[in-house]
């Protein structure tokens, strides 16, 4: 069983590791990390903390104990009994011997992903008593051997593979961090005015592995914490026609009596292999032989496994089985939101700043070129706000982060070519279009608090 950790750290493979005084007899533990990154609100690294989570097989990892300096110094947690997870030879090797060092090789390893890790600085900072040269050890067997290392060579390569693609898709294209931020217009005041901001942000992919795989979480979520480099910010008045649109997929499906059976016999076979198979069909059997059916009931059961045609019990006898119609639910949605801003600079300055808004939007719903020809990168994506008085507006909806599906301008809404002295055009229509990336679940509600609309 695989290890699983929280989703917005960065989780190590687990390492087996004999404590202690090793014999023949002596069995491993098993160990694994899982370090979580703290940031300011410049998404600068200051700092982390890495909780050691232990296991006696491959698998029920419980946390046994915190560090935030890398390993320097630890601190032990305990069960629900009071007793210390870790015992006494364990603790020893986590202080100075092949413990410590397995431990101090996962934090690397894990903070230095192929994509998506932390620089050697950031590193320093999170981790400062690891070393990079750190090397997995086992303590020595009684026959002064060492047992075989936990990782593995096909492993490495694969590491090595996924460091050549990160190369090769990096963007050629500029980073969100040299926009400008701009509001319009130059005297909105955003300190007392309802207002809506739009942030670029890098695209950031879902985190994928197999690390939570035993629990159904092969896509994680996607954690905004890993983007370092953040966009400009546009600011804009609030504009009339706001309206949002929660969606959730139903439809009507229908199952007979006969596909049920054939249902269970399928989940039979999962949970109990041909045994469980034949006892689901062996079921349907005795449907006919039980003498309290009635002959029409024999008979439509017959006709349904004896004809691989649905219509042929219609066609001899005017029925059909009951389809149990119901209304299911199919799938989540996802949400759209359209907005229409029409600006007119009343100086020069201002049409300077509808001409970089303009831009900011155009170039970053783009489509981005890696630095080799055989990729094409996400376009950036969009984190959009609600605004009263500087806070969240409490009163209006929340939206995820977006992407900019579809932007126009229309220079001349007043239908005739009009520009000042400088060329500006007097009027701009702006309209865009954006679609969340995620879906709205229950829980996301739970993550806010009560004095939020929600989403």
């Amino acid at each position: 069983m695989a290890f699983v950790g929280p989703l917005d750290a960065f989780n190590s493979k687990p390492i087996q590791t004999k404590v202690g005084k090793v014999t023949a007899d002596t069995k491993p533990i098993f160990t694994a990390t899982s370090t979580k990154v703290t940031r300011d609100s410049s998404g600068k690294v200051t700092g982390g903390t890495t909780t050691l989570y232990y296991s006696a097989t491959p698998g029920n990892y419980v946390p046994a104990a915190t560090t935030t300096d890398g390993g320097k110094t630890w601190t032990y947690l305990k069960d629900s009994n009071g007793k210390e997870i870790l015992g006494a030879d364990a603790k020893n090797s986590l202080q100075t011997g092949a413990l410590k060092n397995n431990t101090q090789q996962q934090i690397v390893s894990a903070t230095t992903k192929p994509l998506g890790g932390l620089s050697k600085e950031e590193q320093k900072v999170v981790a400062p008593s690891t070393k990079n040269d750190a090397t997995v050890t086992e303590e020595a067997n009684t026959d002064g051997s060492v047992p075989k290392e936990f990782t593995t060579e096909d492993q490495q390569k694969t590491d090595e593979l996924l460091r050549g693609l990160q190369s090769a898709i990096q963007s050629k294209s500029r980073g969100v961090g040299d926009y400008e931020n701009v509001t319009y217009p130059l005297t909105l005041d955003t300190s007392t005015q309802d207002i809506i901001q739009f942030t670029m942000l890098e695209h950031a992919p879902r985190k994928t592995g197999t690390s939570d795989f035993a629990n159904g979480n092969f896509f994680g979520d996607r954690n905004r914490d890993d983007v370092k480099s953040r966009g400009a910010t546009i600011t804009l008045p609030i504009q009339p026609s706001i309206t949002d649109s929660n969606t959730v997929n139903w439809t009507g499906q229908s199952i007979t009596a006969l596909e049920a059976m054939e249902g269970i016999a399928a989940a039979s076979a999962i949970s109990s292999g041909g045994t469980g198979v034949a006892a689901a069909l062996k079921g349907g059997a005795q449907l006919l032989q039980n003498k309290a059916a009635n002959d029409s009931m024999k008979s439509s059961i017959a006709l349904g496994y004896a004809s691989t045609n649905k219509n042929f019990l219609t066609k001899t006898t005017g029925a059909i089985q009951n389809p149990n119609l119901e209304l299911l639910f199919d799938s989540p949605s996802l949400r759209q939101f359209s907005f229409t801003f029409v600006m007119s600079a009343r100086e020069d300055d201002e049409s300077q700043a509808i001409r970089r808004i303009i831009r900011f939007f155009k170039q970053g719903m783009s489509v981005q070129r890696a630095s080799t020809g055989l990729f094409l990168k996400s376009p950036n994506t969009f984190d959009i706000k609600y605004k009263y008085k500087s806070n969240d507006h409490p009163y209006l909806n929340k939206i995820k982060e977006c992407a900019l599906i579809n932007f126009s301008v229309d220079y001349t809404p007043a239908g005739n070519y009009s520009t000042y002295d400088n060329g500006a055009m007097t009027l701009y229509a702006l309209s865009m279009q954006f679609q969340e990336l995620d879906p709205i679940y229950n829980d996301d509600y739970d993550k806010l608090g009560k004095e939020s609309i929600g989403y």
